[in-house]
């Protein structure tokens, strides 16, 4: 995987609001707002990969969602975590 930038600061915090903007619609709603939120999570520091909830707590979308977010943060990825949700969010 090649290494990205790593996003600011302000980059994060933009990123928290817009994750915190997208609207999940549609029959999996539920299921897409805790991914989000656990995106939202991860890019505050709040989920641990590591541990043994990660794995037994949180369903394979929700660890999904956190690794990306976690990837993007530390300038693994270049795909921000609002993004890809396609017709399962409105913003």
């Amino acid at each position: 995987m090649n290494r990205v930038r790593k996003p600011t600061e302000q980059e994060v915090v933009a990123e928290l609001d817009a994750l915190r903007e997208l609207n999940p619609v549609g029959q999996f709603a539920r299921k897409t707002a805790a991914s989000i939120q656990i995106a939202i999570d991860a890019l505050l520091g709040n989920v641990d990969e590591t541990s043994d909830e990660f794995n037994s707590e949180l369903t394979d979308d929700q660890q999904q969602a956190a690794l990306d977010a976690i990837n993007w943060k530390n300038g693994d990825s270049d795909t921000k975590p609002s993004e890809g949700w396609g017709n399962l969010v409105e913003t």
